[in-house]
């Protein structure tokens, strides 16, 4: 069954693994969210989910593109982005494609929240703001899912 398209928005980009482009990330994400009828804190949802694809991303850029991002030389590191609101399931979807070194699950550890560290808390922040996040490696890329319920009546 199809959703209607009025239920359904998507915003699909192929953007450059940049720390440039974050902010294009955010306002593409601002703009879809802007869709959603009246909610409560609406505003602290949308922060949220802006922070959780900025972590994500920038463990693209740093770790599958060893850096790259970070050098202008590099220009053919891609990240694809589909984000997908759909309102009759009150829901949020964002996927993250990217060609570079594949994520290695072993990295995925809690961060030492006692004693504290200076990096490793990306990932970890991005599970606690979404419902879910999840990876897999297909067709020699990497798949990012984040989903979020956006607690709509």
């Amino acid at each position: 069954m199809n959703t209607p398209s009025s239920l359904r928005e998507t915003i699909r980009l192929n953007i450059p693994a940049s720390l440039k482009c974050l902010n294009v990330l955010s306002e593409c994400l601002a703009a879809i969210l802007a869709h959603v009828p009246d909610s409560q804190n609406m505003d602290i949802t949308t922060y949220n989910i802006q922070l959780a694809l900025h972590e994500i991303c920038i463990n693209i850029m740093k770790h599958a593109y060893d850096e790259h991002a970070y050098d202008e030389q590099h220009a053919s590191d891609r990240i694809e982005v589909v984000m997908v609101l759909d309102l009759q399931t009150n829901g949020v979807e964002i996927d993250l494609f990217d060609d570079g070194t594949p994520f290695d699950k072993q990295q995925d550890v809690e961060p030492d929240l006692v004693h504290g560290q200076i990096h490793g808390y990306g990932l970890f922040l991005a599970k606690n703001l979404m419902d879910s996040v999840s990876y897999e490696r297909l067709d020699q890329k990497n798949h990012w899912c984040l989903t979020k319920k956006l607690g709509l009546s």
